[in-house]
């Protein structure tokens, strides 16, 4: 239940469905005159997303900060790699072509074989199936799986499974193999995302694991001040808007002890170096 009012309600808040939403009301109230504050106010709303949602700067400062809260860090020794699900696609011809489909988040699946080249002994972690309420094509972890093949990966060293869903389900299942087999992980996943993985797994049991973050694929630098406008921009305020609510949403579920991680606490459960 929790997936699927995610899902719909991710849909209502991403800043292009809101502002058409907001549109759509005004003109519906636009004509009744007992609704006549109201549809100003609605306006007047749409107005504000339209100039703060385009703008250059504004966009690219917010997702700037957000992609700063976790840095990158990186153990001596390493176990595996936590990789979380997000970085393919079910492409029907390219699985018929046997080629790889990556979308916006391909850093996560680059950079964790890098890592895996780096560390000749790491295993690799993923539990990804799908992210959509109607999963269409193989799951995230046998893309996942065929990509590292192909780069001669050692199936060995894979603990690649579709079993969780969402973040929440990942950091479930992972936290349990992990506190099973002890030693030093590196997370990887998007910087934007990366606060909240690293509250979920801030609030499950490790035991004498320890977890690095390295976040990847940023999309934003320290921005200068300009005027520069572009709705384009508006999908910076997506990824913002999808990361907080995700924050606050799983707080308020219970699925994490604070809303916000704790930033002392790094790496996660650095206590047990």
């Amino acid at each position: 239940m929790f997936f699927v009012l995610s899902k719909i309600i991710g849909f209502i808040i991403d800043p292009i469905h809101f502002i058409l939403i907001l549109t759509i009301t005004y003109l519906l109230l636009i004509k009744a005159k007992i609704f006549k504050a109201f549809s100003r106010f609605i306006l007047l709303l749409i107005s504000i997303c339209l100039v703060f949602g385009g703008s250059d700067y504004f966009s690219n400062y917010f997702l700037w900060k957000l992609e700063q809260t976790i840095p990158v860090q990186i153990p001596e020794k390493v176990e595996g790699i936590i990789l979380l699900g997000g970085s393919f696609q079910a492409i029907k011809t390219a699985i018929k072509l046997n080629q790889t489909s990556l979308n916006g988040s391909a850093e996560r699946a680059v950079e964790t074989l890098h890592l895996l080249n780096q560390y000749s002994a790491s295993k690799v972690i993923s539990v990804a199936n799908s992210g959509l309420l109607n999963p269409y094509g193989p799951s995230d972890a046998k893309l996942a799986k065929e990509f590292f093949k192909k780069f001669k990966i050692n199936e060995n060293r894979m603990n690649i499974v579709p079993l969780a869903n969402n973040t929440f389900q990942e950091s479930v299942i992972i936290s349990d193999y992990i506190s099973q087999v002890g030693g030093n992980w590196i997370l990887v996943t998007s910087a934007s995302h990366m606060p909240r993985a690293v509250n979920l797994f801030q609030s499950r049991d490790l035991n004498g694991a320890v977890i690095y973050t390295y976040p990847t694929d940023y999309s934003a630098d320290d921005p200068i001040f300009s005027l520069g406008y572009h709705l384009g921009n508006l999908g910076n305020y997506s990824k913002l808007i999808h990361e907080y609510i995700g924050l606050v949403a799983y707080r308020l579920t219970g699925r994490t002890k604070k809303i916000w991680p704790n930033l002392e606490n790094l790496p996660i459960n650095k206590t047990n170096l």
